[in-house]
């Protein structure tokens, strides 16, 4: 890592106790996360200590330092979501508390549901200024074209029937990273294999890559240029051949939020036709040559949104009111369990894969009112930030930003990609990151 200091240090040190920098393990999070699948695949069967890496490695290191270093000038900021935040951890606390079959299993919820909210105040400070922030993406966006390149590679040599030359690579780990091989297109009589590329699975690849497009398109807003254009490039297109369903509804979703939330400024207007138009030269390609694909995952979705979430909320407040405790339906439970399935799908109850309904069968009632304020105290402060801005690259930055906590919590809906790496580490940073651009603009300005 010595070797970016270059790059991500040359702006002026912020205040730091004994010398200590807590944004280096952070940086060392941010390169590490790309490549996080490798550990686990490499380790497979046994992937209880590869899951665990960034948590040792980097987030404790980034927290404890981060804790010295603002013992004194304070860790929060103005408008933090201290308040909801600590009324959603109580709810966790005493959920944790409920009796269940092995006591593992509330601890690894409680980990899941809290561990990673600090992160929203580490991103509030990790940017010194606007030139910081745009090198902190350009070095994000370089290394995210690694995953994305391979992705592709994967994905043409899928297409081309030599899996042989893919499925290797991935050793015993091949069958699970790929979910037994499958077929996403196969009803559609479109060929849309899993690409895992250095992910533990696919649908990891496309979290990162939905990240990824952001970062791309923020770094492009203040002043990439080409080599910005590639990296969201490459990015769309690897998305949209990984082989998720969900990519081919979400994918343009995300880039018309991020379009329509930050259409206001003229001088804006060349990123948005840019972003809009890549999107839609993504879309029309692949429609052009899977129009069936392109119907079959905008009813999965629509499916999806309805059984799982419109259908699914009703039946868990039905099943509980006060919720069955921490961790009865969170999937990395089974580490707790020997292996086993989590107890709501072990139950054979059969709800969705939703984290609202998840929220509702762990938490219940209470647990869902807190959640849904925390999400909209984020939401609305990331929007107050974002109309405060009148810098054209800034606030297309902050558009970006907020698409995708919009997004995230959309996405929520089908499935409990918060819970899971990377979308677990960028939804909180990203938000940090929005809630701070008014303060660089305010610091540009002043110098």
């Amino acid at each position: 890592m010595t070797g970016l200091a270059p790059v991500l240090t040359r702006e002026r040190a912020a205040p730091a106790a004994a010398g200590l920098d807590w944004r280096w393990p952070v940086y060392g999070l941010l390169l590490y996360l790309p490549f996080s699948g490798i550990p686990i695949v490499l380790s497979y069967p046994d992937t209880q200590v590869a899951v665990l890496l960034k948590d040792l490695l980097f987030i404790l290191p980034a927290y404890l330092v981060f804790a010295v270093a603002c013992a004194r000038s304070g860790w929060s900021f103005p408008g933090a979501p201290l308040l909801p935040m600590a009324g959603f951890a109580a709810l966790v606390a005493v959920g944790s508390l409920q009796q269940l079959a092995n006591p593992l299993v509330p601890l690894i919820g409680a980990k899941v549901w809290l561990f990673t909210l600090p992160l929203l105040f580490l991103g509030y400070h990790l940017p010194r200024s606007r030139t910081h922030l745009r090198r902190l993406l350009a070095v994000m966006s370089v290394v995210g074209l690694v995953p994305a390149v391979v992705g592709i590679v994967e994905a043409a040599l899928l297409d081309g029937g030599r899996g042989d030359l893919v499925y290797p690579w991935y050793g015993r780990a091949a069958q699970a990273v790929t979910q037994n091989f499958f077929d996403a297109g196969a009803s559609s009589g479109t060929l849309f294999l899993r690409v895992p590329s250095t992910f533990s699975f696919s649908a990891q690849f496309y979290d990162f890559l939905a990240a990824m497009i952001v970062v791309a398109f923020a770094w492009f807003s203040l002043g990439g240029r080409w080599l910005a254009l590639t990296s969201l490039g490459v990015s769309l297109l690897a998305a949209f051949t990984c082989g998720v369903k969900a990519t081919i509804v979400m994918t343009p979703l995300l880039l018309g939020m991020t379009v329509l939330i930050g259409r206001a400024p003229r001088g804006a207007r060349a990123s948005t036709v840019i972003l809009a138009g890549g999107g839609l030269l993504a879309v029309g390609a692949l429609a052009l040559q899977a129009n069936g694909l392109l119907a079959l995952s905008a009813q999965t979705g629509l499916d999806e949104a309805t059984r799982g979430f419109l259908d699914g909320l009703p039946r868990a407040l039905g099943a509980t009111l006060t919720g069955f405790g921490t961790g009865y339906a969170t999937g990395a439970s089974r580490y707790g369990l020997g292996g086993g399935l989590p107890l709501v799908l072990a139950s054979g109850q059969g709800f969705s894969e939703s984290w609202w309904v998840k929220v509702v069968m762990e938490l219940g009632l209470p647990g869902l009112v807190a959640a849904a304020a925390l999400m909209g105290w984020v939401l609305v402060g990331g929007y107050r930030s974002h109309r405060r801005l009148a810098d054209p690259g800034l606030r297309q930055v902050s558009a970006a930003l907020l698409a995708f906590l919009l997004w995230t919590l959309i996405y929520l809906t089908k499935g409990a990609e918060i819970d899971l790496d990377p979308i677990n580490v960028y939804f909180w940073l990203f938000a940090g990151i929005l809630l701070r651009l008014p303060l660089l603009q305010a610091e540009e300005r002043s110098t």
